[in-house]
């Protein structure tokens, strides 16, 4: 395919995600949803075409189809408050209400058995809280920088070696980002609550798409990039006086991952004759935490998996060699 013209139109964090799941979305999804979207926008529109545009938007559009978690939202919610204090100067104590005020709109997944419900439960005990902490922590980042604190900012343009656009959001000062960690239901502690633990370094399997993502930073913004990461009671500012990771030797290693990986992106792209190759090529892992999603969205998949079969074994000889050639190894 030529990689100009396709519906991947700009590279993100390339560990974020299992790319199942970014061919899914970028490929599928988003062009799907965009669709409905200008559908009902569109006056000439009729009345079944708009119905189905709205059915279509229920079941695949992320902001409205309860793909939302409790600790994602208590996250936003946390953030606006924060906003709320830098931002527009609101007292602290009515900060941390607006977040609170702000989560509690959240209405939790009815589709996981229970299990956001009871976290959604937790994150509004510890939504005002945790923005208190989120407060300190980003004061202790703004002092005594001479530079005036804005949120966030949309980076997105080339990189050296890549034929598309990288794409970024720090939260604060084009270089900072807020982690927030929340307590959740547990059967290891007697209370059945296990609190949100803070980090103390950058590389288990479980932050690696944090410390990427920070690289991301650095390379579109050419700023050192720093991490806050807050639970209910304490704070931990991660930046290359504090953490190794964070050093820019380290950080630079990594972009050079990032750039790396992304180029086997587009190579792969560039090899497959059309999209449905490229989730043949990347066959989905439904266990993988990406893929807990609505139902809707598994059916929806399942349905272009059969495109996907029926793709790829018309010319399996020729699929079997460009997915031996291209196909990225975890």
């Amino acid at each position: 395919m030529n990689i100009r013209e396709t519906e991947y139109r700009h590279h993100s964090n390339p560990i974020q995600n299992p790319l199942s799941w970014v061919f899914f979305q970028k490929f599928f999804v988003r062009p799907l949803v965009e669709d409905a979207k200008n559908v009902i926008k569109h006056y000439e529109s009729g009345a079944k075409e708009i119905q189905i545009a709205r059915e279509t938007l229920r079941n695949l559009d992320h902001n409205i189809n309860g793909s939302a978690s409790a600790p994602m939202m208590g996250g936003k919610a946390v953030e606006r408050g924060c906003d709320e204090h830098f931002l527009e100067n609101r007292p602290l104590d009515l900060a941390c209400d607006y977040a609170y005020q702000d989560f509690m709109n959240y209405k939790p997944r009815n589709w996981d058995d229970g299990s956001d419900k009871l976290k959604t439960e937790l994150v509004a005990d510890e939504v005002f809280q945790v923005t208190n902490v989120a407060i300190e922590g980003l004061k202790e980042i703004f002092s005594g920088r001479n530079e005036e604190i804005v949120a966030q900012t949309h980076f997105l343009d080339y990189v050296d070696g890549l034929d598309l656009k990288y794409y970024t959001i720090p939260d604060y000062i084009n270089c900072v980002d807020l982690k927030t960690k929340w307590s959740k239901p547990s059967q290891r502690t007697k209370a059945g609550i296990e609190k949100g633990s803070l980090p103390s370094r950058l590389t288990s399997q479980f932050l690696l798409p944090n410390l990427y993502q920070f690289a991301g930073f650095k390379m579109m913004t050419g700023k050192s990039p720093i991490a806050l990461y807050v639970n209910k009671d304490e704070y931990r500012i991660f930046n290359k006086h504090t953490c190794d990771e964070m050093k820019d030797d380290f950080l630079d290693d990594v972009i050079a991952d990032i750039k790396k990986r992304l180029k086997a992106i587009e190579m792969q792209i560039k090899a497959a004759p059309n999209k449905f190759w490229l989730l043949g090529m990347n066959p989905a892992n439904l266990n993988d935490y990406a893929w807990h999603q609505p139902p809707s969205v598994l059916e929806y998949y399942k349905l272009i998996s059969d495109q996907v079969e029926y793709e790829t074994q018309t010319k399996q000889t020729e699929f079997e060699r460009v997915q031996n050639e291209f196909t990225i190894k975890p």
